[in-house]
């Protein structure tokens, strides 16, 4: 995660099931990366990154 930060990638995990949400909370992954990148669809964090990067919500109506 932190490599994919130092080159201003994103990440959004979407549709987890309970034991990756699980092995993600015992692991302390939480404790380095925060749980608002954990998403119930793909669209829900479609939705997010358009709302996060006023950018990409640029370059996406562009294309539409």
């Amino acid at each position: 995660m932190s490599d994919y930060k130092d080159v201003g990638v994103n990440v959004f995990l979407a549709g987890c099931k309970a034991g990756v949400r699980e092995m993600l909370e015992k692991s302390d992954f939480y404790k380095k990366n925060k749980k608002e990148m954990l998403f119930l669809s793909v669209h829900d964090a479609v939705l997010s990154a358009l709302e996060r990067d006023p950018d990409l919500r640029a370059q996406v109506s562009l294309n539409s």
